[in-house]
Parts: structure tokens; C-alpha cells; sequence
């Protein structure tokens, strides 16, 4: 609680003298307000907050977690990597995915973890940052092994980040859009959005992606995911 210093008067003030001038006024001293703590987040805290299936999108299930590196609890990058997180936290990730035609389908994924203290998740959340601002905002990626029965078709990527505060939390975003040749499909352009979050001892990465055709706007697809993060972050507190 903010505290006020008293007005410091002089007893010995000649007759005629005014104390409530300039220059008592800048005798009167204030105190700042004493910072918030950083919140502290259990995993019954988190459990209690996660959001449904059904908040991410119509006829949407969770699915065994399997985005690039999430299944060995690492943080999703740029281009469909992924990059082991600082120190040892404790790591929940969740994936969800409709069943749906090309241009309707909706896939999100979520890493949520757990520090001991609000030092050791900053420290996590800056190693993300690092990593996100020095992905290459253009590149082409070509065809790789992904798995033992499927490949990674070449395409190429663009990337950008932005910062932002939502529902209170320390936010990065990076965008990419991914494009795969147009013999593939009519619906060759991926839109991901990959968020990354810090608040006290937690870090939230989230990857929300859809697909579109060329000449379709992405704005929408944005919208959603940043609807789907805040209501998240809102729920967590």
C-alpha cells in the first residue's frame, strides 16, 4: 500500500514565512506501490484451466500429441522444427485436429511448462525468444523423411515475429506461411501461428494452423488463433 510522507514543518519559522509553497511542496516525499509477486502456477492449477476441444473448432478432437518435436515434450520452431526447452520443467502438451476437408480443417497444439521459480521460466522464455527472432524470414525447405512412412514435401516459408502482451502475459508471435507446389493441391498455402507466453513460473507455446488457396485472406485464420491463445491465457490467469 502506497504510503504518503508527512509535510515536514519548521517550528522555528519567522513571523510572515509560508511553508506551503514550492518549497514545501517539495518536501512532501511518496513511496511506490510495492510490485505484485509474480503468480506461482500448479499443475492442478493448469489441469483445472486447460481449455476443451471443442473451444478450438467445430467437430475437433484431442489427438495423441505428434507436431514436430512435441511428442518428446520439445518447444515447436520455425519451419517444422522444434528446440529443447531450458532447465527441467515440468512439460503438458496436447493436440487437437478436426476431420475435415483441406479448406476446413483446423490443427492446434499445445506445450505448457512448469518452472520451479519465475527466474528459471523467464530464462526459458527469452531462450525461445532468441531462437524465434533468428529464424530466417524467407527460406526454402526441401523434401525430407519425417517419419518411417511419411516424407515432408519441399516448400517454402516465410516467417516474421511480433510482441505483444495478451491477457497479461509476455507474448512473441511468429507467423509463417508455408507454401507447397500447386500440383499438390488447390489448398497449398499453410497459415501457422506459433505463440510463445511467459508469465511467473509458466511458459505456454501454442501452434494454431489451417490451410487455404492462394488468393484466400489469412486475417481470419489469425483472428482465430488469437481468440483461441487469449481465452486460454484468460483461463489460466
Amino acid at each position: 500500500m502506497a504510503v504518503i510522507g508527512a509535510l515536514v514543518m519548521t517550528t522555528t519559522a519567522s513571523c510572515g514565512s509560508d511553508d506551503s509553497g514550492p518549497k514545501a511542496s517539495a518536501q512532501q516525499r511518496t513511496t511506490s506501490p510495492t510490485p505484485s509477486p509474480a503468480p506461482v502456477f500448479t499443475q492442478g492449477k493448469v489441469n483445472d484451466g486447460l481449455i476443451r476441444a471443442s473451444d478450438v473448432g467445430r467437430n475437433v478432437e484431442e489427438v495423441p500429441p505428434a507436431f514436430f518435436g512435441l511428442e518428446q515434450k520439445k518447444s515447436p520452431m520455425c519451419s517444422l522444427t522444434s528446440t529443447r526447452l531450458n532447465g527441467k520443467p515440468d512439460v503438458l502438451v496436447r493436440q487437437f485436429s478436426n476431420d475435415a476437408p483441406p479448406k476446413d480443417e483446423i490443427k492446434y497444439a499445445q506445450l505448457i511448462a512448469l518452472y520451479a521459480n519465475a527466474s528459471d521460466a523467464s530464462a526459458a522464455y527469452d531462450q525461445l525468444k532468441r531462437k524465434a527472432t533468428t529464424c530466417p524470414p524467407k527460406q526454402h525447405v526441401p523434401v525430407r523423411r519425417i517419419s518411417k512412412h511419411s516424407m515432408l514435401l519441399s516448400h517454402d516459408d516465410t516467417w516474421k515475429t511480433s510482441e505483444d502482451v495478451v491477457a497479461g502475459w509476455t507474448h512473441l508471435r511468429g507467423t509463417e506461411t508455408h507454401v507447397e507446389p500447386a500440383s499438390v493441391t488447390k489448398y497449398n498455402v499453410y497459415h501457422f501461428l506459433y505463440d510463445y507466453a511467459h508469465l511467473g513460473n509458466a511458459v505456454v507455446v501454442t501452434v494454431y494452423w489451417e490451410r487455404s488457396d492462394p488468393k484466400v485472406s489469412a486475417d481470419p485464420i489469425y483472428a482465430r488463433a488469437t481468440k483461441i491463445l487469449t481465452h486460454q491465457l484468460q483461463r489460466f490467469g
